[in-house]
């Protein structure tokens, strides 16, 4: 009976020790927060070149941990465009000629682009309405982007040159994404555009630098860049710029005022774009 008894009694005291073994909770969480890659030059002109990289958790923004900014390139290569390297001095018309067959003829004869010294020209025939004016001008740059989720652009201008700030209202400003090419180095391969409206999709009506002396939104995209494995290259799409500097009155096309006297002028703007994620 005692043996029984005690027995009974060893039972119960491994019974009352049974809370010692409650469950034990383990939750263990990983999350790959939001990653965007921008690449083109930097300001000593090395290229291709990883200056910003963003990590960004939700709703946070982002958070470049790459000191410095990426530098535009000329669209195409992967030349340097910071240092105003994609346009030189605007093309050139005469109007009004008389003994030219359409009246009017182009200054740039060496087709470069530019109105420069290479260029040469026939004596023509001067009256009371030959006059000097200039084309619209364009300049191209680009950047590269590499992401795992959408992101969006801001833009601002900044008059570097120039005498007043009215002459960014005449730089008018276009944007596009190339999905793939070949720059010197291969990109998009594994690449889709950054919105779902193609190339021009999520791009604002933005139409001059005047336009954004104040800091604009001008690119909200919603999808990710990446859309297979691949290298950052094989997942980067291209942001490509256009500027174009337009006539004025004074310096104009279609103007019968003395243009000239408008006397040398140059003008150049700083645009810095922010890459981040909402």
């Amino acid at each position: 009976m005692r043996a029984v008894y005690s027995f009974a009694f060893a039972a119960f005291a491994s019974a009352l020790s049974l809370p010692a073994m409650a469950g034990t909770l383990d939750t263990p969480k990983f999350s790959v927060p939001g990653l965007v890659v921008v690449w083109g030059a930097d300001e000593s002109g090395a290229a291709p070149l990883v200056s910003d990289f963003i990590i960004a958790p939700p709703g946070t923004g982002g958070t470049d941990v790459i000191s410095g900014n990426v530098a535009s390139v000329v669209t195409g290569t992967l030349t340097p465009a910071f240092d105003g390297s994609g346009s030189d001095d605007v093309p050139s018309r005469l109007i009004n000629v008389y003994n030219s067959p359409s009246g009017n003829f182009d200054i740039d004869s060496n087709g470069n682009g530019n109105t420069d010294v290479g260029d040469t020209i026939n004596r023509f025939a001067l009256n009371d309405r030959t006059n000097f004016g200039l084309r619209d001008s364009e300049a191209r740059s680009s950047f590269y982007v590499a992401s795992n989720t959408a992101f969006n652009i801001d833009a601002q201008a900044i008059r570097v040159v120039g005498r007043d700030d009215w002459v960014l209202g005449k730089i008018y400003w276009d944007m596009e994404v190339a999905q793939s090419g070949t720059d010197g180095i291969s990109f998009g391969a594994n690449a889709q555009l950054p919105h779902s409206g193609g190339p021009t999709g999520g791009i604002s009506s933005v139409a001059s630098l005047l336009d954004m002396q104040t800091q604009q939104t001008v690119f909200q995209g919603n999808l990710r860049t990446a859309a297979s494995p691949g290298s950052l290259a094989d997942q980067s799409v291209r942001f490509d710029v256009t500027y174009v500097l337009g006539s004025w009155q004074g310096y104009g096309l279609h103007t019968r005022h003395t243009n000239l006297a408008e006397g040398v002028y140059e003008v150049e703007a700083e645009v810095v774009y922010t890459v981040w994620v909402p």
